[in-house]
């Protein structure tokens, strides 16, 4: 998918962000930002590895060193596939997190199914209670077996979730722990 804009005129813009939200999952995904390079008059951003006859809503904001302006959005559905999977995959089996120096190393076996274009994956500290935004692993494949999770802080411990998607959906997620330290 390409999503265009036009430039609004605003040298002082040094970034762009784009949100996605599919038909099949009610949420907003995280944000995802790039740098602005001299275009012109329009803007454009391509989302690789969309899933085939999917619907999609957007949002792209711009921002500039006093912060984020306001989101414009759109909606779009993906080209039709020519045989779109029966269901979302299975969950990955297997899942371990193995704590590093501010990083959580992720591991774990595929459900085996070749329709998947790619995994997410969310975290939430155990001390709280609301999970934090699915994120996109944007190089896996259906053979992606490992990521790794930089940023995280060291000495909290963490509950981290991972699923598959395909072109019928968010596939059921698997489940770990792991607490990260210093010098690991």
């Amino acid at each position: 998918m390409t999503l265009s804009w036009n430039d609004p005129g605003d040298s002082s813009i040094t970034r762009y962000q784009i949100r996605e939200r599919p038909a099949f999952d009610g949420v907003w995904w995280c944000w995802n930002g790039f740098e602005v390079s001299p275009s012109g008059a329009k803007l454009t951003h391509r989302i690789h590895k969309l899933p085939a006859g999917a619907a999609y809503r957007f949002q792209v904001r711009a921002q500039n060193a006093a912060g984020f302006g306001p989101a414009t959005e759109v909606s779009a559905t993906t080209s039709a596939a020519p045989s779109p999977p029966a269901s979302a995959p299975a969950a990955p089996s297997g899942l371990s997190g193995a704590a590093g120096n501010g990083s959580i190393a992720l591991s774990w076996t595929n459900p085996s199914d070749s329709s998947i274009i790619r995994y997410q994956f969310r975290e939430r500290p155990d001390n709280e209670a609301d999970w934090r935004c699915w994120r996109h692993i944007y190089d896996s494949t259906s053979t992606t077996v490992a990521h790794t999770m930089p940023g995280i802080t060291n000495g909290v411990r963490y509950r981290v979730q991972i699923r598959a998607l395909n072109a019928a959906g968010a596939g059921a997620t698997a489940e770990a722990s792991a607490t990260p330290t210093a010098g690991a």
